[in-house]
């Protein structure tokens, strides 16, 4: 896990046929709705937006770690 924000390119990164470009924008909409991240959205053209882990992810995650 990275710690700092994170605009999600590297999501974008390798082309891979099977991922459309919105895929980066859907998919840490279900972990921000569930507290796991938040989203920072900046008035800019293009749009730019960051994603950060909250501390319940930063929790759970070295949690994860402990135990593996």
């Amino acid at each position: 896990m990275t710690v700092g924000p994170s605009g999600g390119g590297h999501l974008r990164g390798g082309g891979d046929p099977g991922i459309s470009r919105r895929m980066p924008t859907l998919t840490p909409r279900d972990p921000e709705r569930d507290g796991l991240l938040t989203r920072t959205v900046y008035p800019t053209v293009p749009p730019r937006a960051e994603w950060e882990a909250t501390a319940t992810a930063r929790a759970a995650y070295d949690e994860g770690l402990a135990v593996s």
